[in-house]
């Protein structure tokens, strides 16, 4: 397991979320797939937001940026580098942070993509760090749109997961910045998670024209064996936290507060009693937005640093997995000169 114990100075400057128009309640759910009263809820979130039909994703990109630029007091172009860390793809080809440099009317800007399904934001950080000798300002997007990909007959994805965007604007920081981070993948649980569909393995072409619509289908919607993944993930998690943690001699108690990825209701719940950590130290927003891929992590981090109070010296722990079975983690300092965002 690689170690990263030399502190890297890193802030971020800005955050933003845009969210679709539709907000979706779990007991509407039930209604629209006649379905017995809490069924959705039980299942997923009480809460999210899809994407319509007279909506663009291109606005989702713009508003999460902007609000990011705001709280950062910069403008975009001195923005001077994008990694785009969606799971989620406009298309096939060209990469996703092409497509921002479009929506945002970039050009010549450095741009490329960082995809570890719901670990993307946090591997974005962690290759952000090591880019400041080369760019100040970093922009970090996740705009994921799941509910494309949803299959209404399987009832445990179905309510769990939602749509929006974020964004983060990262720099170097003068004090403070990420003690430790860390990624790990157990293939094992490879099968776990996954849309088989849209590569080569997988491909359109292998299918008879004649049936390829009613064929293909379900190999382009999600799928989850919901209790081999929790089994897995509890069986490495509880280890690969605490080796890393000791590895810059600290323990959970000594992090303030935890921001995991939003995978679902139980994992959080999960996370909580296996650890031993109480449950005010974890960033919970969930039922109000349900899983968002990639943008679940970040928009937990928003969150966080809009809602409560942090100064200088506190420790936050941002961890999560993806599909792969992938882990991952960082620790970050908050910087002595970190300002709120709430207090901009």
């Amino acid at each position: 397991m690689q170690k990263q114990t030399k502190i890297q100075p890193f802030t971020i400057l800005g955050g933003g979320v845009a969210l679709p128009k539709k907000e979706i309640l779990a007991k509407d759910l039930d209604e629209k797939l006649n379905l017995p009263k809490g069924s959705i809820q039980k299942a997923g979130a009480n809460k999210r937001f899809f994407i319509s039909k007279n909506e663009t994703t291109d606005l989702l990109i713009q508003t999460a940026v902007s609000k990011a630029l705001n709280l950062a007091n910069l403008r975009l172009d001195e923005i001077e580098c994008i990694i785009d860390a969606s799971a989620s793809m406009r298309q096939a080809i060209p990469f996703n942070a092409a497509n921002v440099c479009r929506v945002l009317g970039l050009s010549g800007i450095p741009a490329f993509d960082v995809n570890m399904t719901c670990l993307g934001a946090l591997q974005a950080m962690s290759l952000a760090s090591n880019l400041f000798n080369e760019y100040k300002y970093i922009l970090i997007l996740c705009c994921e749109i799941a509910s494309v990909g949803l299959d209404k007959q399987d009832l445990h994805s179905f309510a769990l997961f939602g749509d929006g965007a974020t964004a983060l604007i990262v720099s170097p920081s003068k004090s403070g910045g990420i003690l430790n981070k860390n990624f790990a993948v157990y293939p094992n649980g490879y099968d776990y998670c996954q849309i088989q569909g849209g590569g080569w393995a997988c491909h359109p072409i292998h299918f008879p024209k004649e049936t390829l619509l009613s064929d293909y289908v379900q190999y382009t919607q999600f799928h989850m064996d919901g209790k081999r993944l929790y089994k897995l993930t509890a069986d490495v998690m509880p280890d690969f936290l605490e080796k890393n943690l000791k590895s810059i001699n600290l323990s959970l108690s000594d992090i303030d507060f935890i921001v995991p990825h939003q995978a679902s209701r139980g994992a959080l719940k999960h996370l909580s009693a296996k650890l031993h950590i109480k449950p005010e130290k974890i960033i919970n927003i969930f039922e109000q937005y349900g899983n968002q891929i990639a943008a679940s992590l970040p928009h937990a981090l928003i969150y966080l640093l809009n809602n409560k109070t942090l100064k200088g010296g506190d420790k936050i722990l941002l961890v999560g997995t993806s599909a792969g079975l992938g882990l991952g983690m960082l620790v970050w300092e908050i910087p002595q000169e970190f300002i709120n965002f709430k207090s901009k």
